[in-house]
């Protein structure tokens, strides 16, 4: 039978030394290693928290820099010696739970304890592709000149939840839809530019328009032709006479045995008479200068 110890005798039992306790202290005491994203990038160079981002740095919160630690990116993968503080995931994505740290002991041997990201991560990198910008309608004798009364300029391009903007000079409008719409005005080549962002937050090389447009929603003053056509009829004794001017859209009757003899410069006609008609008909144009 064991021998009581003597209360008299533990006076003399060594304490634990100091670097013992303080070891066992901070082993018990240490704390949680915490996955974060560097910077949850979004449109417009806006921070963002959707784990979607073109920046795949990940930061160690809690990590002592004296600690050996390892990380991996997918729960098969091979474990990766950390460096520093954080490091980097390349374009991909990354499950819940897939990315995992932990720390080396002081034997060399892993800690049985691993720190992992809460949600998914997805890293883009890739700017979107090119837009594509077109009058939705250039209005007027001709269909290429970009002059117009119909300032809306559409977007085509865009992609799946991305968002764009618009710039006007200086001046920078966030886009809507598919579309924006141009003031009245003459716009140089160049000075109407527009750039979509991603989700990650990518931005596309800007985009310019190299054509000037002018939007004019000015209505003629009216007719301002001279009499020959002052009652929208040319008869035969008006037959070689010509009008000239411009006028908002005209009605003129004509004869089938009139023959055009000149069509230039019909830079605005709209309706071209065509010296086939068996009967008096009425068509309707505006006209800079032609004669029977």
């Amino acid at each position: 039978m064991a021998s009581p110890i003597r209360d008299d005798l533990l006076l003399f039992l060594p304490s634990l030394p100091t670097f013992v306790s303080t070891l066992l202290t901070t082993a018990t005491a240490r704390s949680t290693i915490t996955l974060e994203l560097a910077k949850d990038t979004g449109p417009f160079d806006k921070p963002n928290k959707d784990g979607i981002t073109s920046n795949g740095k990940v930061e160690l919160k809690g990590l002592d820099t004296s600690e050996s630690w390892q990380y991996r990116t997918s729960l098969t993968g091979p474990w990766l010696t950390g460096v520093g503080s954080s490091f980097v995931l390349g374009e991909g994505v990354y499950a819940t739970g897939s990315i995992q740290v932990r720390t080396i002991l002081a034997d060399n041997q892993p800690s049985t304890e691993v720190f992992t990201y809460p949600s998914q991560i997805t890293v883009d990198t890739t700017p979107p592709v090119a837009l594509t910008l077109s009058l939705a309608q250039d209005t007027g004798s001709s269909a290429t000149d970009f002059i117009t009364n119909n300032g809306v300029v559409n977007v085509t391009g865009l992609e799946a939840g991305a968002s764009w903007e618009y710039l006007i000079g200086t001046r920078v409008v966030k886009g809507s839809g598919t579309s924006f719409t141009l003031p009245v005005g003459t716009y140089a080549k160049g000075l109407i530019k527009v750039r979509q962002y991603d989700v990650a937050g990518n931005v596309q090389t800007t985009l310019s328009i190299n054509e000037e447009i002018t939007v004019d929603k000015t209505a003629p003053t009216g007719l301002a032709i001279n009499t020959v056509a002052g009652d929208n009829v040319i008869n035969a004794s008006e037959v070689s006479s010509v009008i000239t001017g411009i006028a908002k859209p005209l009605r003129f009757q004509y004869h089938p045995s009139f023959v055009l003899t000149s069509l230039a410069p019909l830079t605005n006609l709209l309706y071209e008479v065509p010296s086939t008609k068996t009967s008096i008909e009425a068509v309707s144009c505006v006209v800079t200068n032609w004669k029977l």
